[in-house]
């Protein structure tokens, strides 16, 4: 992760009114926002027999993903900021 994409993740989420709060930053917004749509997939659910075969935690698979997604999103948006 480039240092930009690492600083953007690391602000914290601002409410529209501009005050903040001490929750959440925006990369971990992004990586719980993806956790959530790989859960609600039903491609995304491993059978008990995949499971097995590929000795997969669905849990930390799933939320090793949504890291990984959120954290390609800041590159991108870095990038983006870049640009304007």
């Amino acid at each position: 992760m480039t240092q930009q994409a690492q600083k953007l993740g690391n602000e914290r989420i601002v409410y529209t009114r501009g005050y903040q709060l001490g929750g959440l930053t925006k990369r971990e917004l992004f990586a719980a926002m993806a956790l959530q749509g790989l859960i609600s997939c039903p491609m995304f659910n491993l059978t008990d027999d995949q499971r097995e075969k590929n000795n997969t935690n669905p849990p930390l698979f799933f939320s090793e993903t949504a890291v990984k997604y959120s954290e390609a999103l800041l590159e991108v948006l870095s990038k983006t900021n870049d640009n304007e």
